[in-house]
């Protein structure tokens, strides 16, 4: 009996490293597969498409979601073109995001798949954006999904429709033709501008800054050249935008001296004077 004893104990002696070794090495496969591609602080996007264009050494980062540490989002423009993601700056054989194809396509209905190819080296596969417009990227790296939104095109920019100042100047106005002297209108309302003013008979035109002149500057110019203004207002109330270059110098001209209130509403571009007495 003894003897039995002994040997059972010395088999499981020699059988207890293997069944414990057997589950930490079942551990270790869980970490490697599941978390190792994880392990990242930052994500980085490269591409034409891109705010940062091709440039791997100042890569546009993205943002890590402060409650899921594997989500990585951009959120704005993106042009036509292509887009990979490194997980690091400065190295284009370092480890990257990849397309599942090469040119998976982006546009206003998503990608084309949401899969994604995490490795370094290999097949250059990346996404090709076919709409420019404001998206949602977002790249899960728990999942290995990647969601795209298209929101839309990006919005217009400012006009000089949409300025904030308008001052005058000319033969006609008491500035003349000191920029620097440009008399102001005052805003009135959305896109409309007034002021009244004493008007010599001469010329003049309407700027949007107070700098000197060139035939680059801007200017509000009349429809056509000597456009009359007089004690019966104006002889074609429409208002246009450009620069002498471009446009030609087209200004109005004051044939009736005498106190004016002059208006210009910018959102449907016209021009009115009223002639208010000598």
């Amino acid at each position: 009996m003894k003897s039995i004893v002994k040997y059972g104990m010395a088999l499981l002696a020699l059988l207890a490293p293997i069944t414990f070794q057997s589950c930490h090495d079942d551990k270790d496969i869980v970490v490697i597969t599941e978390d190792l591609p994880l392990k990242v602080d930052h994500l980085y996007m490269v591409g034409d498409a891109t705010p940062a264009g091709w440039s791997i050494d100042n890569p546009y980062e993205m943002t890590r979601d402060e409650n899921n540490k594997y989500l990585f989002t951009y959120h704005g423009k993106l042009k036509t073109g292509e887009i990979k993601l490194p997980l690091s700056k400065g190295d284009w054989g370092a480890t990257f995001v990849y397309a599942p194809a090469a040119d998976t396509e982006i546009n206003d209905k998503g990608v084309a798949s949401d899969a994604i190819d995490i490795r370094k080296g290999g097949a250059d596969n990346k996404w090709k954006v076919t709409k420019t417009g404001i998206y949602t990227f977002a790249v899960d790296l728990r999942t290995r999904k990647l969601s795209v939104t298209y929101e839309g095109e990006e919005p217009a920019g400012p006009t000089p429709w949409d300025t904030e100042t308008v001052y005058m100047i000319g033969s006609a106005t008491p500035a003349g033709w000191v920029t620097d002297n440009g008399v102001a209108f005052t805003k009135s309302g959305d896109h409309i501008f007034s002021v009244e003013v004493q008007l010599a008979e001469g010329e003049m035109k309407f700027m949007l800054d107070k700098t000197g002149f060139s035939d680059e500057k801007p200017y509000f110019f009349a429809p056509a050249a000597d456009t009359e203004v007089n004690d019966q207002g104006v002889a074609n109330d429409a208002l246009a935008y450009g620069t002498e270059k471009s446009y030609g110098d087209k200004k109005w001209k004051v044939t009736k001296a005498g106190k004016y209130k002059l208006t210009l509403d910018l959102k449907n571009k016209k021009f009115k004077a009223e002639y208010l007495g000598a």
